[in-house]
C-alpha cells in the first residue's frame, strides 16, 4: 500500500514538474479537437396519426467527434464548434412491448460555445461550458425486422444545446489536454407525422492548442 503511494505521489509531482506550473497560460486564438462516446437517452416517439400513444426507442453507444475553433480571453472562452456522433438503433418499446430495431441515427452539429475555466495555481484546470446552435439528425434505414414495414430514412436540422464541464491539464503554455462531459439535446425532430427526441450524455478526451 505504502508502495502506491509513494509512485501515486511520484507520477504526480513529475507531471507537476515537467508541465506548465506556475506560469500564465497562453491567451488568444486556438483550435481544439475531441474523440469519444455518445450514450444516448431514451428517445421518446410520437406521431400524430396515433393519437396519445408514445413509444420509446432504445440507442446502443457510438463514436463522438468534435473540432472547434476559439478564442481565449483567459477565465472566459468562446469558440465555434462542429461536432458529429452516431448511434446504431437497438430497441422499440411501444405498449408494453420490446420490439427489436435496425438502422442508426448520426447528428452533425455546429454549435456556439462559452466555457469559465476556473483558473488556480497549478497546471490543471476545471472548466464549465454551455452551447446552442443547430444539428442536422440523420435517420438511416429504420427498421423493425419481421414486420413486413419498408425501412424509412429522414433528415430535419434543429435547434441544439449542450451543457457540461471538464479538466484540463496544461502541458505547455500553448497546449492542454482535457476530458470533458456534455449533456447535449436537440428540438423534437419530425419526420413528417412523426416526432423524435434526441439526447445523450458525451464524455470526450481531447486537446486545445493556443497559436
Amino acid at each position: 500500500m505504502k508502495k502506491n503511494v509513494v509512485l501515486l505521489v511520484g507520477i504526480l509531482l513529475f507531471f507537476t514538474a515537467t508541465s506548465v506550473f506556475g506560469e500564465d497560460k497562453k491567451t488568444g486564438p486556438y483550435f481544439s479537437a475531441n474523440i469519444g462516446m455518445a450514450f444516448p437517452s431514451d428517445s421518446d416517439i410520437t406521431d400524430s396519426t396515433v393519437p396519445g400513444i408514445t413509444a420509446g426507442v432504445e440507442s446502443d453507444s457510438g463514436l463522438a467527434l468534435g473540432a472547434a475553433l476559439g478564442y481565449d480571453f483567459g477565465i472566459l472562452r468562446f469558440e465555434g464548434e462542429i461536432g458529429w456522433q452516431k448511434n446504431d438503433l437497438d430497441k422499440l418499446k411501444i405498449i408494453g412491448i420490446n420490439l427489436d430495431l435496425t438502422g442508426d441515427a448520426s447528428i452533425i452539429s455546429f454549435l456556439l460555445n462559452l466555457y469559465i475555466d476556473m483558473e488556480n495555481s497549478t497546471p490543471f484546470t476545471p472548466f464549465f461550458g454551455v452551447g446552442v446552435g443547430l444539428a442536422n439528425v440523420d435517420i438511416n434505414d429504420l427498421n423493425v425486422p419481421g414486420s413486413g414495414l419498408p425501412s424509412s430514412s429522414g433528415d430535419e436540422t434543429v435547434f441544439a444545446w449542450q451543457i457540461g464541464g471538464g479538466l484540463g491539464y496544461a502541458v505547455s503554455q500553448s497546449t492542454t489536454l482535457e476530458i470533458k462531459y456534455r449533456y447535449f439535446a436537440t428540438k423534437d425532430a419530425e419526420f413528417g407525422t412523426t416526432k423524435v427526441e434526441l439526447a445523450s450524455h458525451n464524455i470526450y478526451l481531447g486537446a486545445r492548442f493556443a497559436f
